[in-house]
């Protein structure tokens, strides 16, 4: 059975439109799919195959903190979630950060709207969509209330919540460690 995915969606741009030919009418059957439902799809294609690998690459969601009564706080922790994600796109491991993305929006579209309020319904619909949520451990992450939203936000969703703990020299990101599913042990989240 072939499958053929149109780059149609329908009028609200709710869901792939799947086309199986059909050799009695000549005919392609047609499927829609809603994004809702595609990781169940997904599921189910790895499970009738036996597929090991995810048809798609795991995308992190970088969290880390941002807001800071300084600019040079704020301008420090960008440049490290920038550098923390340069390291780990190194190694292979996709991320999309807030911090190293969004930055560059507000601040050259002159928009003003740094604080994790105005982002938040961007930034949690991003964690729905992406593989879980990595939380960069920079200076301030503990008592970031973005950065403690959405790590609330990845639980209640059932996202995986992997610890990235940076090795910082000079005030620069040069390499990290990841922990799964718990706090280094002597960190309090």
């Amino acid at each position: 059975m072939k499958f053929r995915v149109s780059v149609d969606r329908d009028e609200l741009g709710n869901s792939l439109l799947l086309m199986q030919p059909n050799e009695e009418s000549g005919y392609p059957d047609l499927f829609h799919v809603p994004y809702s439902e595609m990781d169940a799809l997904l599921a189910e294609v790895k499970r009738v195959t036996g597929f090991p690998e995810e048809p798609r690459p795991a995308i992190w969601y970088l969290g880390s903190p941002y807001s800071a009564p300084g600019r040079a706080t704020m301008a420090a922790r960008h440049r490290q979630a920038c550098e923390a994600a340069a390291r780990l796109f190194e190694r292979g491991i996709f991320t999309y950060g807030p911090i190293a993305h969004t930055v560059a929006i507000d601040q050259a579209g002159r928009m003003n709207a740094p604080a994790f309020e105005f982002w938040a319904t961007f930034d949690l619909g991003m964690i729905d969509r992406l593989t879980g949520l990595m939380v960069l451990m920079i200076d301030g992450w503990q008592d970031s209330k973005g950065l403690a939203a959405e790590l609330a936000h990845a639980r209640a969703t059932g996202k995986p919540v992997l610890w990235c703990e940076p090795e910082i020299v000079d005030g620069h990101v040069v390499g990290y460690a990841l922990h799964e599913d718990t706090v280094p042990a002597g960190v309090e989240a």
